[in-house]
């Protein structure tokens, strides 16, 4: 998680590079059955980081894949 996030800090070509859906998938699919602490750590280090980082033009494609989860979640 702490390398994904800080790799998230080099720029556009993080966002541009990767498949949003490929990674969002990766760390998204089984958040279900995560623990409170796995989550935060996922939160932690890597959410706040890509939110932080994230091109503008990028958050409809990147960010919704990965907070809608979250929140859905959050909110059950």
């Amino acid at each position: 998680y702490n390398v994904l996030g800080l790799s998230t800090t080099i720029g556009d070509c993080f966002f541009k590079c990767l498949d949003s859906s490929s990674v969002a998938l990766a760390l998204m699919e089984n958040i279900r059955s995560m623990n409170f602490w796995h989550l935060r750590q996922l939160t932690h280090s890597v959410l706040t980081p890509l939110v932080k980082s994230c091109p503008t033009e990028l958050w409809d494609s990147w960010l919704t894949k990965f907070l809608l989860p979250l929140f859905s979640h959050c909110y059950q």
